[in-house]
Parts: structure tokens; sequence; C-alpha cells
């Protein structure tokens, strides 16, 4: 019993010293963490050249170098920061883009360690799990929207007029970050209620002021200061309207927390317990977030049964909750925290690699067919339809999105992996490469991909009622009807005229 005794003494002397040891160094730890994840981020564009952030590279490319692809409906900041950034590193502006993503995470959350009393060590490492490892980069906006957020919740409690420029932010990273715009009632927790209607009102300002280059831009190309604000959420709506069985996957990811926090708990009930009481502000901020990332995950299930990844839609929910857990653990902890964190970095590194194969096999076969194209038609200045459009206008050959109905493809090549349904003559199969078309046609247009025009097309195709072309009315005209909204926008946008 003695023996025991001595060995549990001597390692909690080895674990006192350690996290000594890296309190004295956080600094370093912190650059660690922040070089770390800043290489992981890039070295999994890099290798996956995802979807998402490869159409956020054309939509830069479009608003800032003649390029000839854009989708008006995402979020602009993301390609706004990598536009700006083109012009001092060219084709690598994406990864300075993760490198300063992964800059603003470590210093959003080494300030909410600091507005909240939590280690900076902790803190970090549990955010920095390996579902937001690898979906936080996957689709480029999770980084940079979770990073406002954090920061949004910092100066809510400071009650500062800086939560409204944080808010507006993270809308300008992922629009589904204005349901977060409820949290301003946060102001209103404690003090003088003269000061907190003044907080309140306050912010309200400094988000409309943020937003005034936006409202201009839309203003400008849309003459609609909410066009694509509004588009996004028409968008979202209808398609996640369409498909309706649930699907829990992504969920899964919320038993990482949930195993920790049992873990903690079964621990140290007692501490924990009075933790909470004594952090009811946070403890209810917390619930707040969570609750939005679980109905964000609910209402974009739609999506999510379309096919895009579900750990990506969770990741709200996911990492705040990994803030709450980070609550409860304290300096004596970090050496166990450290050790898990490797694992998390080993395990989100070992994915990346897993996913690189099929996903490079992809892109291969994309480069291939611009390859093709332009033996077959001497040039690649000529825009084609595609089932796999993003990659092929990443690599040089404008391209759009097929038609869902059969019609005359307005005589646009067709450049299809996989067999397409056309009459167009077939001019080229090989290794899944199908090129569909007529070589004496090729003509060249910039792809402005707007939603309400693909989908109205549908509509009219099918001979059924089309969706009002008004933005107002997106959003505060159809479901619900809010008259005075839509008035009131509907004057707004009357002035710019």
């Amino acid at each position: 019993m003695h023996k025991k005794e001595s060995v549990k003494k001597t390692l909690a002397i080895y674990l006192k010293e350690a996290s000594d040891f890296i309190s004295k160094n956080r600094l370093y730890f912190l650059i660690g963490y922040f070089a770390v994840s800043a290489v992981l981020f890039s070295l999994q564009f890099d290798l996956l050249r995802n979807w998402d952030m490869l159409t956020r590279i054309l939509n830069a490319n479009y608003m800032f170098h003649n390029g000839f692809y854009f989708e008006p409906e995402r979020a602009l900041l993301e390609s706004f920061v990598v536009g700006v950034l083109s012009f001092v590193m060219g084709a690598y502006a994406v990864y300075g883009f993760m490198v300063i993503g992964a800059a603003l995470l470590v210093f959003a959350l080494s300030r909410f360690a600091k507005a909240f009393s939590v280690d900076q060590i902790i803190l970090i490492a549990l955010f920095l799990n390996p579902f937001f490892l690898i979906y936080g980069a996957m689709n480029g906006s999770e980084i940079f929207v979770l990073a406002f957020l954090v920061l949004y919740m910092v100066e809510l409690k400071n009650k500062s007029y800086l939560a409204g420029v944080f808010l507006a932010l993270a809308f300008v990273s992922k629009y589904y970050a204005l349901y977060f715009a409820v949290m301003l009632l946060f102001m209103f927790w404690g003090g003088d209620m003269r000061k907190s209607i003044m907080a309140f009102f306050g912010n309200v300002g400094t988000f409309l002021l943020v937003l005034i280059p936006f409202f201009a831009y839309n203003a400008v190309n849309y003459g609609n200061i909410i066009y694509t604000f509004a588009l996004s959420y028409l968008n979202f709506g209808i398609e996640a309207g369409r498909l309706p069985y649930f699907v829990y996957t992504g969920l899964l990811s919320l038993f990482l927390p949930a195993a920790l926090l049992i873990l903690v708990f079964s621990a140290r009930w007692k501490s924990a317990a009075r933790a909470i009481k004594d952090n009811s502000y946070l403890a209810a901020l917390l619930a707040v977030v969570f609750a939005i990332g679980v109905y964000l995950y609910y209402s974009a299930n739609g999506l999510m049964v379309g096919g895009l990844d579900t750990y990506r839609w969770a990741i709200v929910a996911l990492s705040f909750s990994m803030i709450f857990v980070a609550t409860f653990l304290k300096k004596k902890d970090i050496p166990a925290v450290i050790c898990l964190s490797a694992v998390f970095f080993i395990i989100a590194f070992a994915a990346v690699i897993m996913e690189y194969q099929p996903l490079s096999a992809s892109l291969l076969s994309a480069q291939s067919a611009v390859g093709v194209f332009q033996s077959l038609y001497n040039t690649t200045n000529c825009t084609v339809y595609s089932n796999n459009w993003i990659p092929l206008d990443y690599y040089g050959l404008p391209a759009s999105a097929m038609p869902s109905f059969q019609s005359p493809y307005d005589g646009h090549p067709i450049v299809s992996f996989g067999p397409a349904d056309t009459s167009f003559p077939l001019l080229y199969n090989k290794s899944n490469i199908y090129v569909y078309g007529n070589i004496s046609y090729c003509n060249f247009n910039r792809v402005n991909v707007d939603f309400i025009l693909r989908e109205n097309g549908i509509l009219q195709h099918e001979n059924k009622s089309l969706l009002t072309t008004d933005a107002c009315a997106w959003l505060f005209g159809m479901s619900p009807d809010i008259p005075a909204l839509k008035g009131s926008c509907d004057y707004v946008n009357s002035l710019i005229r």
C-alpha cells in the first residue's frame, strides 16, 4: 500500500511540474497550436481541394480578376479576403487565408479564456478537436465564423459595442450567424437598465454599420441592398425543405464532449456543480449557443440528405460544447489535455491523408478533362456544361452545372464524368470522361449562377408557378409573411433606385 501511495505521489509531482512548465511557456504552446493548425488547414486544402473552398476562390477571381464563375448566394467575406491576398500572394492566397484563419481563431480563444477565466491552453486544445480540425476548414468559412462568434461572446460579456461588429463579421462569413443576433439580449443580464438598453441598440447600430459595404455591393450589382443575403436564405429554405427524413450522423460528434463531461463530473461532481453556479452567465450563454447550433443542424437536414457533410453542420454545437468542457478543467489538467490534443491532431492528419486518395482521383480526372477538351476544340475559352463544374472552372475551363431537365442545353458542349443524357454527338470517351458537342460551336460567357434564375428555369420547364424575383419578399413576404418589414425593405430599396 505504501508503495502504491509513493507512486501516486511521484506521479502527482511530475504532473505538477509538467503543468508548471507548460503554464510558464504557454506562449510557445500557443504559437505551436497556431502553427500546427495552420499547417493542417493548408495541407487539407492542398490535398483535397474541396468544393466549397474552390467556389470561394472562383468568386474571388470573379470579383477581383475578371474570373468566369460566380455564385452570389455564397457569403462574401472569405472571397473578399482571398481576393485581397491574391494581389500579394497570387495563386497562394488561399494558404494565406488559412494562416489568417488559424491566427484569428487562436486570438479569439485566448481573449475568451481571459474574459471568462478559462485556461488558454485547455480551451484551445479542446476546441481544436478532430471534428473541428477536419470540418472547420473543409468548407472554409467555419474557421472565420466560429472565431468571430467567440469574439462576439467576449464583447457581449463586456457590454461593448464591438459585439455588433463581430456579429456582422460572423454574418458575412456565414449567413447562418444571423441566428445568434438573439444573444444581444444578454446585454440586459445584470447591470444598469439604461446602459443595457444603450448597449443593445448601440450594437444593432454597429452591426448595420459594418454591413454598409455589403449593402452597397448589393445595391450596385442587384438594385437591392439585401439581395445576396436574401438569395442565400431562399436557397437554404427551398433546398433544406425538399427531403423529409432526419439524419442523425452528425450529432454523433457530440458524444465527444458528453464523454468528457461524464468523466469530469464523475471525478469531481461537487466542484463541477459549483463551477456552473459561480459562472451562471457563461453557462447560460453557452446553453443558448448550443441550442442555436442544434437548431442549425436540424434546419439544414434537407441539405445533408442531399449529400453534404453531416459533421460540418454539427460543428457549432460541438465547438461550444467543448468550450463548456474547458470551463471545468484546471491548471493541473493541462498535461492530460495536451496528450489528448496530440491524439486529436494525429486523427485529423490521418483523416486528411485517407481522404486524399479518392478525392485526388476526382481532381486528376477534372484536370485530364480540361486537357482533352483543349485537344478537341483547340481552346479552353469556351463555356461548357458539366456534372463536376467547379473543378473544371478551377482548372481553367469555364463550366456551369447541367440543366436539371432535358433541353437543347443552349448549344454549349458537355464535359461529363460518366455518360450524360443528351442528343449531342459523343466526341470523346475514355476513363469515365465523356465530351459531347459540336466542334464547330464554342462560345464563351461568364457564369453567374443565380439560384433564383436556375430554380425558375426548372419551374418554367415543369409549367409551375415561378418564384418572385423580389428579394424583400424572400425574407419578409413568404414564410412567414411580415408586411411591415416587407414594406420597410421595399421603401429602403426605392430610395436607391
